[in-house]
C-alpha cells in the first residue's frame, strides 16, 4: 500500500490505521542472555525482524559501555548487517 506523504516526505498523522506508519517488529534469533568466555566469538542475528509497512530496515550494532559489566572493548564486525559477530 502506498502511503501518502507530506511535502517534507514524512507520513502525516492520521486516524486511518492502514495509512499510518507502524513500528517494525524486532526479533533476535537465539538467546538474549549469553555467558561467553573471553575471546569467544558471539553471533547475533536479527534477520527475522520485519517491517509491517514494507519500508527498508537498517541495523546498527555497538557495545553499550554504560550498560554492560565488561571492562574490555569488543570488536564489532558487520555493524550495519542484521547478522553480526563480535569478539
Amino acid at each position: 500500500m502506498e502511503r501518502l506523504r507530506g511535502p517534507n516526505g514524512l507520513v502525516p498523522v492520521t486516524s486511518d490505521y492502514g495509512a499510518a506508519n507502524h513500528q517494525p517488529k524486532a526479533a533476535v534469533d537465539g538467546a538474549l542472555r549469553r555467558t561467553v568466555d573471553p575471546g569467544q566469538v558471539v553471533s547475533l542475528d536479527t534477520s527475522s525482524s520485519s517491517e509491517t509497512d514494507g519500508d527498508a530496515l537498517s541495523f546498527q550494532w555497538w557495545q553499550y559501555h554504560d550498560a554492560d559489566s565488561v571492562s574490555t572493548r569488543v570488536t564489532v564486525n558487520n555493524a550495519s548487517s542484521p547478522a553480526e559477530s563480535r569478539q
